[in-house]
């Protein structure tokens, strides 16, 4: 079982951005191949660790995004809406909000 063909937009596009970016992001590019590879990777127990690229991928990306000061302009406000600023003016932090959403 590999990528399915209707994925394959997507993983065309993933793969381009962490291509076109591999050095801002310290990323060594890799083979299309390699990279579908990666994702297909099936572990053999829980234990197991993802591939390495796709760690290496995802810590960078998050890495890009917290040192990113304009990024808090934007990922907060998406968590934001009427009800979680009523919440938060009553003194309820996100904790008590989200297990009442339970």
């Amino acid at each position: 079982p590999g990528i399915p063909v209707e994925c394959t937009p997507d993983l065309l596009t993933v793969w381009d951005f962490l291509c076109t970016f591999s050095r801002p992001l310290s990323l060594e590019p890799v083979s299309l191949d390699d990279f579908a590879a990666a994702l297909i990777d099936r572990p053999i127990d829980s234990a197991s660790s993802p591939p390495l690229y796709l760690a290496e991928a995802h810590l960078a990306l998050l890495r890009l995004l917290l040192g990113d000061a304009s990024s808090d302009e934007w990922w907060w406000s998406t968590l934001e809406t009427e009800q979680t600023e009523t919440e938060e003016s009553r003194g309820k932090g996100a904790v008590e909000y989200s297990k009442k959403r339970r």
